[in-house]
């Protein structure tokens, strides 16, 4: 039933979840069985039936990724035109974060949709730091800390961000 009126993400996982225990408990029916006409049958379908649910979980991934794409680009345009700024923050301390500057007045003046798009901008930051580390280290190399820093920004969390409104 829930296979008939899946339409998010989650509950076509759902579907290929329980397809797939489904088919593994058929497999579990020896032949000696009085049921195993009826499992051997259901091998044949079950097997499409997943196939047909992983299909459209690809298909919503797809999609998500392609509306989240639209959205950081967006965002990006967004934060150039309040024209923000982004630092690693508090790399001394035990969870540092990425945070967007923004002036008040700006955000006040963005549609909920940009200001969603203005998140999902300042998330995608996480895996351009993380990707080059040093660049957001603003200490000389030979402080006793910069390898320290440099390792913490690295392995910054996914969510560790903020955005901080400016006066």
């Amino acid at each position: 039933k829930l296979a008939q009126n899946a339409k998010t993400l989650d509950q076509w996982n759902k579907v290929v979840t329980e397809w797939q225990a489904a088919i593994n408990f058929m497999k579990t029916v020896p032949s000696t069985s009085q049921n195993y006409g009826i499992a051997k049958q259901r091998m044949v379908t079950y097997p499409k039936n997943l196939a047909y649910a992983q299909k459209n979980v690809e298909n919503l991934k797809q999609q998500q990724s392609k509306l989240q794409k639209g959205q950081t680009i967006r965002g990006q345009q967004v934060f150039n035109s309040l024209k923000g700024i982004y630092q690693v923050r508090g790399g001394l301390t035990p969870v540092p974060v990425v945070s967007v500057i923004i002036p008040k007045t700006g955000w006040d003046k963005l549609s909920q949709a940009d200001k969603i798009n203005l998140t999902m901008y300042t998330q995608s930051l996480i895996s351009i730091i993380k990707s080059n580390p040093a660049k957001y280290v603003d200490i000389s190399q030979s402080a006793p800390a910069y390898n320290l820093l440099v390792n913490k920004t690295a392995n910054i969390c996914q969510d560790c961000w903020s955005i901080i409104l400016s006066n």
